[in-house]
């Protein structure tokens, strides 16, 4: 605060002179989802078949994973996030991060990367064209700090906020082939409908306001 001039409205004002946005995921397929890719036969990995389909945002948790069952056919499944970031008034970005909770895992307790690219990077709404829609590696959070922290928490770089649209990133495990045998692998990450708003994935965007 100046006096009486709040010069982040709807934000946090910060001592410094900054402000914080803290922004939930958006709650539906068109900015939210997961897709699943399969595999043709045994054994082949990556996965060449699909995505065939997208699911919506409908549920408390999504699954991103790795598996293959029985020493058989492999699948891989990511999760696609979308924050709304056009009412940040910002001069410059000054911090941003991207925190998601997690519930279950199962498997070699692999690392979680989040990626990004030229923002938006899957547009106003995912389709199966945008499996591979992230193409930079931002962050990789271990599964030693997930599990101690009880989220996996992102660091993202000033150009993924994208101040003019939404700003949108890929979820998906540190796993190349080949995958683990015999089962799952996979964490269970708190969906944008999550019931708890608070355990929704959140964007932190410490910014210069104009």
């Amino acid at each position: 605060m100046c006096g009486d001039l709040d010069i982040c409205p709807g934000d946090t004002d910060n001592p410094d002179g900054t402000c914080t946005a803290l922004i939930s995921a958006v709650s539906n397929i068109n900015g939210s989802g997961y897709m699943q890719k399969d595999a043709s036969a045994d054994f082949v990995c990556p996965p060449d078949v699909g995505p065939n389909w997208v699911s919506g945002d409908s549920s408390d948790s999504w699954t991103i994973e790795a598996y293959m069952i029985s020493d058989a056919e492999p699948s891989r499944r990511n999760g696609y996030l979308s924050f709304d970031t056009a009412g940040i008034n910002a001069a410059s970005i000054e911090l941003a991060g991207v925190r998601v909770f997690h519930g279950d895992f199962q498997g070699q307790n692999d690392s979680v990367q989040l990626w990004g690219g030229t923002q938006p990077i899957f547009g106003p709404e995912l389709d199966t064209s945008d499996w591979e829609a992230g193409t930079s590696l931002l962050d990789t959070e271990t599964a030693a700090d997930i599990i101690a922290q009880g989220y996996a928490q992102f660091m993202v770089g000033a150009d993924q906020v994208n101040t003019s649209g939404d700003s949108q990133f890929v979820l998906q495990l540190d796993r190349l082939c080949p995958f683990p045998s015999g089962g799952n692998n996979y964490w269970q990450m708190s969906a944008p409908s999550n019931s708890s708003p608070p355990l929704r994935p959140k964007l932190r965007v410490v910014y210069t306001p104009l």
